[in-house]
């Protein structure tokens, strides 16, 4: 049950383009940790990057593979559980460049057509025994770059998913002032 409730979530995650209103999520202890964590952050936050990133859009096509590391910006987070949604970081949200556009919600990339940030978003969750794990991750937040550690695996419904065993923020987003992130 709680599998098909995440799963849910981050499906919708991934069809959302505007008007998100998730919160960043944080993350401790429960089953299954990844290598070393770094201090302050939760157990799944690495202390150093991963080698050899490849972003959203070669990950989704390269298909099931294990020990693959991808890189891209956080889009939406599933409060509650270890999992969060991530874009190719060819797509630019409307804060990036340097100006906010008049848009009140830069991180759900409210200014690209849905069908587009559908095909550059992949769905990241830390898992054990195929199951989600129940916990927050404090941090990360919405547009923050991040490296992810894990194995590309194909859901039941043929999109492709990362379980992630490990993440790293390579860097926050600079935005103008205008900005507020969610809390």
């Amino acid at each position: 049950m709680r599998f098909t409730v995440v799963s849910s979530v981050l499906s919708l995650a991934l069809l959302s383009a505007c008007g998100n209103d998730a919160a960043p999520i944080a993350a401790p202890a429960t089953a299954g940790a990844p290598a070393a964590a770094a201090p302050g952050g939760s157990r799944f936050e690495l202390a150093t990057e991963p080698v050899g990133a490849i972003d959203v859009l070669a990950a989704k096509a390269k298909g099931e593979a294990k020990d693959v590391v991808v890189v891209g910006r956080l889009k939406d987070t599933v409060p509650g559980f270890a999992a969060f949604t991530l874009t190719d970081v060819s797509l630019k949200f409307c804060g990036e460049e340097g100006g906010d556009e008049g848009c009140p919600t830069p991180w759900d990339y409210c200014c690209i057509g849905k069908d587009k940030v559908a095909a550059a978003t992949i769905a990241v969750a830390a898992r054990v025994k195929g199951e989600v794990i129940e916990a927050k991750v404090t941090e990360l937040r919405n547009m923050d770059l991040v490296v992810v550690r894990g194995q590309l695996v194909k859901s039941k419904d043929g999109t492709m998913r990362l379980d992630a065993d490990g993440w790293f923020r390579k860097a926050r987003p600079v935005v103008p002032a205008t900005i507020v992130f969610p809390p």
